[in-house]
């Protein structure tokens, strides 16, 4: 599944989540000093978290991380049913974007080059070009809202992500905790009809580990794995290039939102 992170990217790894954490034989974590002005109805401790994290994803000029999602989706009998996919994401900041999808309902990459967004359907051997905006903050939510691209993380590739998370949100952080031996701060959260709990890492570099939504009853994990900050990409990296036998199909856009 990261076989293109190996090819593109040469590794810096300012900070990871797939190493193991060191014993936890040291005093409690302590939150931060409190950051004025926290929006009604979310704590204290969750908003500094909330923008700690913010800060340390859009001070990166570049990033790459592997993420789990298991999505629950609805079948025409009325059943639920659970859909898991892989994740391999890659961005350079400003303008700059590359997904390897697999999963049980997507099998796909994504490129985002500044100019224009390609999706290449591997099984259908298909592909399809859109013009795109200057800028990942513009372009992801042409991927994720209007072309239906499942990128899962759009809101945390932006450049102030606490300001797409924070307004009209409530909760709190309820607990320190582990994911896989990493410590955590688990926070509790509600935005309009959407419920979500997001688990961040107690470090210097607050990276988000674990997302769980929870929309009309049905629920979306997320689970964030090999964090990378700061790589070098290739330039070539976030280029499509048409591989032979296959044929471009124009893109079918959507009308309905995605999940925080």
């Amino acid at each position: 599944m990261a076989a293109f992170l190996l090819s593109g990217i040469t590794a810096v790894p300012a900070q990871t989540t797939s190493d193991p954490a060191p014993p936890a034989a040291s005093p409690a974590p302590v939150l931060p000093a409190p950051a004025p002005a926290s929006p009604a109805g979310l704590s204290d401790e969750a908003d500094q978290l909330l923008r700690a994290m913010s800060r340390g994803l859009a001070a990166a000029p570049s990033l790459a991380v592997e993420l789990t999602v298991l999505r629950e989706v609805a079948l025409a009998d009325g059943r639920t049913a659970s859909l898991l996919s892989d994740i391999t994401l890659a961005i350079r900041r400003p303008d700059r974007l590359r997904a390897d999808i697999r999963g049980d309902a997507v099998l796909a990459d994504v490129y985002y080059d500044g100019r224009k967004v390609t999706v290449h359907a591997i099984p259908q051997q298909v592909f399809a070009e859109e013009p795109a905006p200057a800028s990942l903050d513009q372009a992801v939510p042409l991927l994720e809202d209007q072309l239906g691209v499942p990128l899962e993380l759009g809101t945390l590739l932006v450049s102030d992500p606490h300001a797409r998370l924070a307004p009209g949100t409530s909760g709190e952080v309820v607990s320190s905790t582990e994911i896989s031996g990493h410590p955590a701060w688990h926070l509790i959260l509600q935005s309009g009809p959407v419920a979500w709990e997001l688990w961040v890492a107690q470090a210097d570099l607050p990276l988000p580990l674990m997302v769980s939504v929870n929309r009309d009853g049905r629920r979306t994990l997320l689970r964030f794995d090999a964090w990378r900050i700061g790589p070098s990409i290739d330039e070539s990296f976030f280029s499509f290039r048409q591989p032979p036998g296959t044929r471009p199909v124009p893109f079918a856009r959507r009308q309905d939102g995605g999940d925080p």
